[in-house]
């Protein structure tokens, strides 16, 4: 926080998507402006700034003068395109929508347009977290020129869940240079790396053999990202859905704020899953029970006991 206090007043533009505009608020970049934020935190922002930042709830995107606030993840993409309308006017971001497949509205005063988390996702999600219901896990091949939104959109979404994870995977521990330039280490290495529940790939890469032979001879699924980075998201519910459930893709969805696909299917093998699911949680509260029951049996024979003497 000290270190954006010191530098954001000197910054031309202050782009603070999603959670960003907890910490702009906090450094005080915010005072005097109005902002939204992240649908899961923006009551407790409202409530934190006392009056000082307008926090406006029902916007997607809020712009005001050089201070660009919007929705947690998939808003971060609306704000990026709402600086280049204000930067270089409305036809320009217009285009760059097109080139992504987002559907983009030029409409600053436009609602949210997504569902708000309820509460039952998070008791879902504690009871996600509290279960070994079995880590689903996507392995993303991380090469040069890869898109980073179809990389994001991957590792923003399925994490989200407690139920799967995603991980990027290369030949060598190396710096790998990304579409517009970032260059980042994989977190796995071939061969060190775990076989994952399935394979994401950029299109027209060279995939490794290891990871070939995986898809070949273990039957993993592989996916190649979309050559338009905006159904990307879509992309990666839709793998969600299959794996853990429509129901589960809806809550991640409805968590990195995203449009939800319709119609999000699922396949065969989840339900054979879930039925087993079913079975192991129908099992394991049986044996509490039991162990419950047997507990408290000895609970009132002692008390019973104690109440007896023997006769002198």
């Amino acid at each position: 926080v000290e270190a954006v206090k010191q530098r954001g007043p000197q910054a031309q533009l202050v782009l603070a998507p999603g959670e960003g505009s907890r910490l702009a608020a906090l450094a005080g970049l915010l005072e005097g402006h109005q902002a939204t934020g992240h649908i899961v935190s923006i009551h407790k922002l409202a409530q934190q700034a006392q009056g000082h930042v307008r926090f406006v709830e029902d916007r997607r995107v809020v712009v005001d003068g050089a201070r660009v606030t919007s929705a947690g993840g998939a808003g971060a993409i609306d704000a990026a395109l709402a600086t280049v309308a204000a930067r270089a006017g409305t036809p320009r971001a217009q285009a760059i929508a097109r080139e992504l497949d987002w559907s983009w509205s030029a409409d600053l005063g436009a609602p949210r347009g997504t569902e708000a988390p309820r509460g039952s996702d998070f008791a879902r999600l504690l009871l996600n977290a509290g279960f070994d219901w079995g880590r689903r896990y996507a392995g993303i091949l991380l090469s040069p020129g890869i898109s980073e939104l179809g990389l994001g959109a991957w590792i923003e979404t399925f994490p989200r869940s407690l139920l799967a994870r995603a991980y990027t995977v290369a030949p060598e521990r190396s710096l790998v240079r990304t579409a517009h330039g970032l260059q980042l280490v994989p977190s796995e290495t071939l061969p060190d790396s775990f076989p994952p529940d399935v394979i994401v790939t950029a299109p027209g890469v060279n995939v490794p053999a290891l990871l070939e032979s995986w898809s070949r001879d273990l039957g993993i699924p592989t996916q190649t990202l979309p050559e338009a980075p905006g159904r990307t998201l879509d992309q990666a519910l839709q793998a969600l859905a299959e794996q853990d459930g429509p129901e589960v893709a809806r809550i991640s969805a409805r968590l990195i704020e995203a449009q939800i696909p319709d119609p999000l299917r699922a396949t065969g093998a989840l339900h054979k899953k879930t039925a087993w699911l079913l079975f192991r949680i129908v099992l394991l509260g049986s044996l509490g029970i039991l162990i419950f029951r047997s507990v408290l049996r000895g609970i009132v024979s002692r008390r019973n006991v104690g109440r007896f003497t023997l006769p002198a």
